[in-house]
């Protein structure tokens, strides 16, 4: 894109994955959400794509981030066995830098701006199948050039070395700052490099998936 620089990875960890990350363009504007679907195998796997299906259809039919994540938590709660959740950042990046996003239970993303301020984009928002009467509210902020948007799963977070230490919400949050000035592509490969360091061919229990947006 002409706006943004974008560079994302998944690796599933030894069970079929249930999270996934997506990007659309929409008109005036990119779609970039991720969700991390709870539980394992093939049931959660299937969970993925349905939720994929439904985030997909309804933004290609006008709908915002807040009746993205209404419409997905009622097909959630209606098709799914109770101990089925998602997690779910979804945002719409316009062309003119507004970036408007939805947290729905999920980690905060970690957003490193230019001029040195980091702010985590948090909301009180339920995670996705809980409860069908859940709302969700969209939160704005504009993004400048340089500034860095860093989206993850809890897989990266909760990776965990063979003394059983975590790698943690600090460690990533002063890694992202610490390198805001490098490309999207170089923040993904270095924090990706850094956990599998971290983790040293510890099996992980859950999918490691980042994406890093940085502003043009």
């Amino acid at each position: 894109s002409k706006h943004f620089e974008l560079a994302a990875q998944s690796l599933p960890c030894r069970y079929v994955g249930g999270d996934f990350y997506d990007l659309m363009a929409l008109q005036g504007g990119t779609v970039l959400t991720l969700c991390d679907v709870s539980g394992k195998g093939i049931s959660a796997a299937l969970l993925a794509s349905v939720a994929q299906g439904v985030i997909e259809a309804q933004f290609y039919a006008g709908a915002s981030p807040a009746e993205v994540s209404s419409t997905l938590n009622r097909v959630v709660v209606n098709r799914s066995d109770a101990n089925r959740f998602i997690t779910m950042f979804c945002s719409v990046l316009g062309d003119d830098g507004n970036f408007s996003w939805v947290n729905a239970g999920h980690n905060p993303p970690i957003l490193a701006r230019q001029t040195g301020e980091v702010e985590m984009l948090s909301t009180s928002s339920l995670v996705l199948g809980a409860f069908d009467f859940a709302e969700y509210c969209v939160t704005n902020t504009r993004l400048s050039p340089g500034d860095v948007v860093f989206i993850f799963s809890d897989g990266v977070t909760e990776a965990t070395n063979g003394s059983d230490q975590m790698f943690g919400d600090e460690r990533l949050q002063n890694l992202v700052q610490r390198n805001k000035d490098r490309s999207a592509q170089e923040i993904k490969d270095l924090v990706m490099s850094e956990v599998l360091a971290f983790t040293h061919g510890v099996p992980q229990g859950d999918d490691i998936t980042i994406v890093a947006l940085k502003m043009k």
